[in-house]
C-alpha cells in the first residue's frame, strides 16, 4: 500500500469516531442492537471480550432471504455473495481463497456441528428468521470448537418465548418476483418447549438463469425430564433448486451484468439439493458445580449439479457426536471444562459427461461416467478450558485443542485406487487475559494457535495421485482489545496480528481441476473499531453507529511458478471496510439506514488487476403495533442499494481464461431492489 494511500484510509478509520458510536451491551437487551461484545453467553463458554453477536433485530431489520447484509455489519468479517446458494465468508483475511463456498470457519447451529467433513460451511441452509442469535469468534480463540484459523461461528435458534402459545405467519414480497412465506408455531407448557417453522422462498434473480427455489422445515424441542435433566431434539430440512449464471468477464460486466455466463447458460446450469440436519442433545445436572452434555448427530446431503463441463453428483452421509463435561470451583469462580468430539463422513461422488451441446437447445443431459469415487473423512478431536475469576477485575481463561484427522480415498472407476491421508494430531492453545478496572472499562489480551487441515480434493493431483507434501495450515494470532462505556456513547478497538505459515491456495489447470499448495507465510494484521451513540428520551430512541476494519494483511513469503509474490496483499481482501448506521424508533414506527463501503481489493497474486471500491445503502421501515390484546402486527418495507451501485458482489480470484475467451472474475451486485413484508403474531398466555 502507498504512503499517501495509507494516509487516506488512516483519517478515513478515525473521522467515524468523531460522530458516531457501537454500542457494548449485554445479550437480552431489547434495544437495536447491531454488534454486541456482549456478557458471556450460557449456551457457549466463550470469554465476553472474544465474541461479536448479531441479535434477531439485526437480522429482521433487512430482507429476510439473506444473512449477508447482517454479516457485512461486523468488524473484521467479509462476506461475499455470488447468488443466494454461492457465498464466501473471510474471517480477518481467512478463507478468501476458496473459490465457491465459505471455509476455515466452523460453524455449530444448537451444539451441532454445519461444517462438514472437508471444512465448509453453507450458512445458506439455514432461514434467517429462524436465528435467534449468531456469534462470531474472530480467529483461532475457541479450543472448545476447534481452533480454526479463520474463528468460529455459533448459531442458536429461537429461544423458548413466555407464552403458552405463538403463531407466526410472515409474507415478503419483492424485486425479481421474489416471495418468502413463513409460518411458525411455538408451544410451551412447564416440561415441553416445541418450535415448528416452515419457510417458502423463491426468485427469478435478476440475471440470467438465475432462478432460485427453496424450502425448508425446522423444528426444535427442548423436553424437562426432571429438574436435573433436560433433552433438546433439533431437525432442520432444506431443498433448494438454484441455477447458476456464474461468473462473468469484464467486458460482460460493464455492459450487460445482467448476462449469464455463455457456457452456464447454454447448459442451463443448476444445482439440486436436499440438505438433513438432525441431533439430540442430553444435559444432566449433577449438582450445583456438575454439569455434562452429550449430543448426537446426523447430516444428510444429497447434490445434483449439472456443469457445462461434466455433470457432478454427491451423496453425503455424516454422524458423530459431542461430549461436555464442567465443572466449578470456589464458588463459581474457576470453571473447567473437558469434552471431546468425533465426526465420521461417507462421501460419494461421480461425474459424468454433459451433452448439452448435442440436446437441442434443451440444456444438460447425461452422458457416460467419467469417475466414480469414494471418500472417508474421520475427524477427532478433544479439548479443555480453564477459567479462573483472580480478582473482582481480573480474569484468565485458556484453553487447549487436540485434532486428529484422517482421509480415505478409493476411485472405483478405471484402477480401484485406494488411498490414505493422514495428518499429525495438531495441539492448539489459547490464553487470554482480561482485566476491568471500571464497571465502564474492559482490556483483553490472548495469544492463541490455529490450524486448518486441506481436504482431500486440494491434495489429489488430477493424475489421480496424492500431493503428500501438502501441509496444514497453522499459524499464532496475538490480539489486544479495549472496550469501554460513557453514558450514552459505546466504544471499542481490537488489534491484532496474525503469523499463517503453509497458507493453503488453490491453483486452477482447468476449468473443473484444481490442485492446492501451501503457499509459504501470511501476515494477518489489523485494527477494528467499535463505536456506538444510544440515546432514549421518553418513546423516541436513536442510535448512530459505525464499525471500521482496517487490514495490513500480506504474503510474507509466497513464490509460485518461478513468481516471487512476497510482500503483496493478500488477494480477494479488502484493505478497508465500514459500516455505518442510524436507527430511529419511535413508539411502535421504526427506520433503519446503513451504509458499507468496502475498498478494492487484489484479484490475483500478482496484485496486477484491483476491484473497483463501492458504496452500499440500505433503508428499512415500518411499524409493529398491536391490533388487539393478543395479536401484533408487523408491516416492513426496504429498499436494498439504494443508490443503484454497480458492484461486483464477489470476486472469483485468479480467474483463468480459456479458450482465448477473459477471464470470468466477476459476480454482478444486485441493483436497486424492493421487498415489502407483513407479518401477523397471535400469543395465547398460560
Amino acid at each position: 500500500m502507498k504512503l499517501h494511500s495509507l494516509k487516506l484510509w488512516a483519517i478515513a478509520f478515525i473521522s467515524p469516531f468523531l460522530g458516531y458510536s457501537q454500542s457494548i451491551d449485554s445479550l437480552g437487551t431489547n434495544r437495536l442492537s447491531e454488534v454486541i461484545v456482549e456478557s458471556k453467553p450460557h449456551d457457549y463458554d466463550i470469554s465476553e471480550y472474544e465474541v461479536s453477536t448479531l441479535e434477531p433485530v439485526s437480522i429482521s431489520r433487512y430482507n429476510p432471504n439473506s444473512l449477508v447484509t447482517s454479516i457485512n455489519e461486523i468488524p473484521g468479517v467479509y462476506i461475499q455473495s455470488g447468488a443466494l446458494n454461492t457465498n464466501r465468508i473471510t474471517i480477518r483475511g481467512v478463507g478468501s481463497r476458496t473459490q465457491y463456498g465459505s471455509s476455515k470457519v466452523r460453524t455449530y447451529l444448537n451444539q451441532i456441528p454445519l461444517t462438514n467433513g472437508s471444512g465448509e460451511t453453507s450458512i445458506n441452509m439455514l432461514d434467517p428468521e429462524s436465528i435467534a442469535s449468531l456469534h462470531i469468534v474472530k480467529g483461532p480463540k475457541s479450543a472448545e470448537y476447534g481452533s480454526s484459523l479463520g474463528g468460529t461461528m455459533l448459531i442458536t435458534t429461537a429461544p423458548r418465548t413466555n407464552d403458552w402459545l405463538q403463531v407466526d405467519q410472515k409474507l415478503t414480497l419483492g424485486s425479481y418476483d421474489l416471495v418468502k412465506n413463513r409460518t411458525a408455531v411455538n408451544l410451551n407448557t412447564e416440561e415441553v418447549s416445541l418450535s415448528l417453522a416452515y419457510d417458502h422462498l423463491s426468485t427469478d434473480g435478476f440475471r440470467e438463469n438465475n432462478n432460485y427455489s427453496r424450502n425448508g422445515l425446522q423444528l426444535f424441542s427442548e423436553i424437562t425430564i426432571s429438574e436435573k435433566d433436560q433433552l433438546s431434539i433439533l431437525l432442520n430440512q432444506i431443498n433448494f433448486n438454484a441455477q447458476i449464471p456464474s461468473s462473468i468477464n469484464q467486458t460482460d460486466f460493464i455492459n450487460n451484468p445482467k448476462k449469464a455466463a455463455f457456457t452456464w447458460k447454454s447448459a442451463k446450469g443448476f444445482e439440486d439439493n436436499e440438505l438433513t440436519l438432525t441431533g439430540i442433545s442430553y444435559a444432566h445436572q449433577f449438582n450445583y458445580n456438575q454439569k455434562i452434555t452429550g449430543s448426537i448427530f446426523y447430516n444428510y446431503l444429497d447434490h445434483y449439479e449439472p456443469r457445462p463441463f461434466n455433470i457432478l453428483s454427491e451423496n453425503t452421509h455424516g454422524y458423530g457426536g459431542r461430549l461436555v463435561y464442567d465443572q466449578y470451583f470456589q464458588s463459581g469462580k474457576i470453571k473447567w471444562t473437558l469434552g471431546g468430539e468425533i465426526y465420521r463422513e461417507n462421501y460419494d461422488w461421480k461425474t459424468l459427461e454433459n451433452l448439452y451441446e448435442d440436446n437441442n437447445g434443451n440444456g444438460s443431459l447425461e452422458g457416460d461416467l467419467l469417475s466414480n469415487n469414494e471418500e472417508l473423512r474421520n475427524r477427532y478431536s478433544a479439548f479443555t478450558t480453564y477459567t479462573h475469576q483472580l480478582t473482582d477485575k481480573l480474569e484468565f481463561d485458556a484453553g487447549l485443542n487436540l485434532t486428529y484427522v484422517r482421509y480415505n480415498y478409493r476411485e472405483t472407476f478405471n484402477d480401484q485406487i485406494e488411498l490414505e491421508s493422514n495428518y499429525k494430531p495438531v495441539l492448539a492453545p489459547s490464553a487470554t487475559l482480561a482485566y476491568r478496572p471500571t464497571s465502564q472499562t474492559r482490556l483483553f489480551a490472548n495469544v492463541s494457535r490455529g490450524f486448518n487441515y486441506p481436504g482431500l480434493e486440494t491434495t489429489l493431483n488430477p493424475d489421480g495421485n496424492l500431493n503428500t507434501d501438502l501441509r496444514p495450515e497453522n499459524g499464532w494470532n496475538y490480539e489486544f482489545g479495549l472496550q469501554k462505556t460513557h453514558s450514552d456513547l459505546s466504544y471499542g478497538v481490537n488489534l491484532y496480528h496474525m503469523t499463517i505459515t503453509d497458507l493453503i491456495v488453490t491453483k486452477r489447470l482447468t476449468e473443473d481441476q484444481f490442485i492446492g499448495i501451501n503457499a509459504g507465510k501470511t501476515y494477518h494484521r489489523g485494527v477494528e473499531g467499535q463505536l456506538v451513540y444510544d440515546r432514549t428520551v421518553n418513546n423516541f430512541k436513536i442510535r448512530a453507529y459505525t464499525y471500521p476494519t482496517l487490514n495490513f494483511h500480506e504474503f510474507k513469503d509466497f513464490v509460485d511458478d518461478d513468481q516471487d509474490f512476497s510482500g503483496n496483499p493478500l488477494t480477494g481482501v479488502p484493505d478497508f471496510k465500514i459500516s455505518t448506521g442510524l436507527d430511529f424508533t419511535y413508539s411502535s414506527l421504526f427506520l433503519k439506514l446503513n451504509h458499507l463501503h468496502v475498498s478494492s481489493m487484489p484479484m490475483n497474486d500478482a496484485n496486477t488487476l484491483q476491484s473497483d471500491s463501492y458504496n452500499l445503502l440500505s433503508l428499512v421501515t415500518g411499524a409493529q403495533f398491536n391490533l388487539w390484546k393478543n395479536l401484533e402486527v408487523e408491516a416492513t418495507f426496504g429498499i436494498g442499494n439504494v443508490l443503484d451501485e454497480k458492484y461486483a458482489s464477489s470476486i472469483l480470484i485468479n480467474a483463468v481464461g480459456f479458450g482465448g475467451n477473459e477471464p470470468r472474475y466477476f459476480y454482478p451486485g444486485m441493483p436497486r431492489n424492493y421487498f415489502g413484508s407483513v407479518g401477523v403474531k397471535y400469543s395465547l398466555e398460560k
